[in-house]
């Protein structure tokens, strides 16, 4: 597995942007706490990496929206495919 690549659960595909940054920030608290075990511990930092590649997947998607929202000279927007961008 290339070394930027992580594997993203079927479920945590599922979830919503979110949905994804809440479990992502409870995950986040809990590691902060340091109370859990090596094994948990790994196991939450491996899960929080998979929710925050998945946000970030989510964000681009939206980002090229955006992006397809084209100003016309006359004021108006254009939505257009990125194509023809």
């Amino acid at each position: 597995m290339p070394e930027n690549t992580v594997k993203i659960p079927a479920d945590v595909k599922k979830l919503k942007f979110e949905e994804a940054m809440s479990e992502l920030e409870q995950i986040t608290r809990q590691l902060e706490q340091d109370t859990q075990g090596l094994d948990e511990s790994i196991n939450a930092w491996t899960r929080a990496m998979a929710l925050r590649t998945h946000c970030e997947n989510l964000l681009e998607k939206a980002r090229l929206k955006v992006e397809k929202i084209i100003p016309q000279n006359n004021g108006n927007l254009k939505l257009t495919d990125l194509d023809e961008v």
